[in-house]
């Protein structure tokens, strides 16, 4: 029997993967319209329970709420950003050109010090590559922000989704978990409250910390007079919920722009200011708040931010730690299914 529970496993993944790879795009959109209904569904549940009201109702109050915030937001917000952004990608194009006589004065400092030749022709040629990177990824970012507010309005038949979603998802799931086996149902029932309040854990405990190096990040690099202060404090709030390179890659650009605008003293300045964040973040803060939420080991983080940037870009990269978290649960729970003893047949009444 084992050997049937196992090969009736690998047949399901098989399948089911085959499935997600012929019809990805159509997946997607379900993913995120259901991602979005389960971001939801505390507020309509809170609704429900508070009003008094049927889920119809409360679905179309919140729902109406989130798209009145949504269209707020972007309103007022998008094309700030957006102007932010482009006056960034032109002013480091415009300054970029002086980055050989920054070169320069690098490549003499450290001679002074009497550094290897071979080390300063390697910071040099580092640095002199790196300016094509940066202005890539914030260009690409650019690009992001406008595509996003241009079609975020445009998507009819993901709205209807959210909506089916926020209105039948519970009861949906209820139904998937009530066609299984009742010892098989009480198994999957308690794995989806575990990875929802781990999810939930996580989201919660990020954004306190992202927050809070956001706010950190806009009051340090205003009082060091950089420019757009409070476009890397959004940048790093996004990029501090990718593991382990989010917060490095926000620094990189954050001292880049301080080396072309300002020299290479504000440059340090930056450097010496984002790295103490950063430690007192990632040593103090986050484990205080954040603790065990998803006890995951590093390897596997890093291994789930390759997958998911590969799959969902940088929104990927952005949810990689909850969902290495709900994999391992799964993983978990599947094999503990594939080892456990098989139930004894059921007794048959001799006639």
């Amino acid at each position: 029997m084992k050997n049937t529970k196992m090969l009736v496993l690998i047949m399901l993944i098989i399948g089911f993967t085959a499935g997600l790879l012929t019809f990805w795009d159509t997946v997607t959109t379900f993913l995120i319209a259901a991602l979005f209904a389960y971001m939801l569904n505390p507020l309509t549940n809170t609704a429900q329970k508070k009003l008094k009201i049927k889920r119809g109702l409360a679905v179309g109050l919140v729902l109406c709420a989130f798209l009145a915030l949504l269209v707020i937001l972007i309103s007022t917000t998008a094309p700030t950003i957006i102007d932010q952004l482009s006056s960034l990608v032109s002013e480091l194009h415009r300054y970029a050109s002086n980055l050989d006589s920054v070169i320069d004065t690098l490549t003499g400092y450290m001679e002074s010090l009497h550094l290897p030749p071979q080390v300063t022709d390697m910071v040099a040629n580092l640095l002199a590559e790196s300016d094509s990177y940066i202005l890539s990824f914030v260009a690409s970012l650019l690009t992001s922000v406008v595509s996003l507010s241009m079609q975020i309005f445009d998507l009819v038949i993901f709205i209807i989704l959210m909506i089916y979603f926020m209105l039948d998802g519970p009861e949906l799931l209820k139904k998937c978990i009530g066609v299984l086996p009742p010892s098989m149902g009480v198994k999957v029932g308690n794995l989806l409250n575990e990875a929802d309040e781990l999810t939930w854990k996580y989201i919660k405990s990020r954004c306190i910390v992202s927050g809070g190096m956001a706010v950190v990040t806009f009051i340090g690099l205003s009082l060091m007079g950089i420019k757009y202060a409070m476009l890397f404090a959004i940048l790093s709030f996004f990029a501090d919920f990718i593991p382990y390179f989010g917060s490095f890659i926000a620094g990189v650009i954050e001292a880049f722009y301080a080396l072309v605008t300002g020299g290479f003293s504000l440059c340090i300045g930056v450097i010496v200011f984002v790295v103490v964040v950063q430690q007192i973040e990632g040593n103090i803060v986050a484990p205080k708040l954040q603790g065990e939420s998803v006890g995951i080991h590093p390897i596997t983080v890093m291994f789930a931010l390759l997958v998911c940037n590969k799959i969902w870009g940088t929104i990927g990269m952005l949810i990689s730690t909850p969902v290495a978290a709900v994999v391992k649960l799964v993983v978990r729970e599947m094999y503990a299914y594939v080892i456990s003893p098989d139930e004894p047949p059921a007794p048959t009444e001799e006639s």
